[in-house]
C-alpha cells in the first residue's frame, strides 16, 4: 500500500516521453529507481565529480562575466538573472553531454531547446485518456500524436549523441574526461550492479537529468537573487572593483 503511494500513477506521457516510466521522475519506487537516483547523485554531487568538472565551471563563469562586461560597456541595463540562469544551463549541458547547447544560435542548439520546451509542456497537459482509459485510443485531444512526434525527435537527438560517445574509445580508468553519458554507457565495466540499463533507460535518465537541471527556474531563483545583490554592491563601489578587491 505504501509503495503504491510512493510512485507516480501511470500516464500516457510517462509511457511515451519517459521511455515507459524508466526515468528518475516517473519510475516506480523500487530497486531500479533507487539505483538510478543514487547513480545520478554520485555523478553530479560528489566532491570527486565536482573537482573533475571544476574547469567547466571556471570557463563558463569567465564567459558569463565577459558577456556582462560587454553589455555594461554598451551602457544598457543588464539582466543578471538571465546570465546566471544561462550559466547553470551551460554547465549542466557540458557535464551531461560534453557540449554547450544553450549559449549558441546553431540549428542543433535551437532544435534541442524546442524539444525541451515541448517536452515540458506535454508532461503537464491533462490527458483524458489517463482518467478514462477506454477512450484513450480515440486520442480526442491529439496529445498522443504530439507525444509520438516529439518522441521521434528526442530519439533522433539522443541516438546521435550516444552514437558519438560509442564511436570514441572510452577509458573508464580516468574519470576526469568522462561525462554523464560516458559513465552510463560504461556502467557494465564499472559496476555489474547496473548491467540492466538498456539504451532506452540511458536516454530516459540522461534527458530528465538535463531537463530538470536546465529548467529548474525555482531553484535558480534563490541563488540568483543573492548574486544579483553581490553584483549590485560591486557596481555601487567601483573603486574596489577597479583595484582588484
Amino acid at each position: 500500500m505504501i509503495r503504491s503511494f510512493a510512485s507516480r500513477p501511470k500516464s500516457l506521457a510517462g509511457t511515451i516521453l519517459s521511455y515507459n516510466h524508466t526515468d528518475v521522475v516517473f519510475a516506480e519506487y523500487g530497486p531500479y529507481w533507487r539505483d538510478t537516483r543514487k547513480m545520478c547523485q554520485l555523478q553530479f554531487f560528489t566532491p570527486k565529480r565536482m573537482e573533475a568538472s571544476k574547469h567547466i565551471r571556471i570557463e563558463e563563469a569567465y564567459l558569463m562575466l565577459k558577456s556582462i562586461r560587454h553589455e555594461c560597456e554598451g551602457g544598457g541595463a543588464v539582466d543578471i538573472h538571465s546570465h546566471v540562469y544561462g550559466l547553470t544551463r551551460s554547465i549542466m549541458a557540458r557535464m551531461v553531454l560534453k557540449k554547450k547547447y544553450f549559449a549558441s544560435d546553431s540549428k542543433e542548439a535551437i532544435n534541442f531547446e524546442e524539444i525541451v520546451t515541448e517536452h515540458e509542456h506535454l508532461l503537464g497537459v491533462i490527458n483524458l485518456g489517463d482518467f478514462i482509459p477506454y477512450i484513450g485510443w480515440l486520442d480526442i485531444q491529439g496529445y498522443k500524436r504530439q507525444m509520438k512526434a516529439l518522441r521521434k525527435r528526442l530519439d533522433s537527438f539522443l541516438d546521435r549523441i550516444i552514437r558519438e560517445h560509442l564511436d570514441k574509445k572510452l577509458d573508464v580508468s580516468t574519470d576526469a574526461s568522462l561525462d554523464f553519458i560516458d559513465v552510463l554507457l560504461s556502467t557494465g565495466s564499472i559496476n555489474d550492479h547496473y548491467e540492466h540499463l538498456s539504451v532506452d533507460n540511458i536516454k530516459a535518465v540522461v534527458f530528465v537529468s538535463l531537463k530538470l537541471s536546465i529548467h529548474s527556474r525555482a531553484c535558480c531563483r534563490y541563488y540568483c537573487s543573492d548574486l544579483e545583490s553581490i553584483f549590485s554592491s560591486c557596481f555601487g563601489h567601483a573603486e574596489y572593483v577597479g583595484s582588484g578587491h
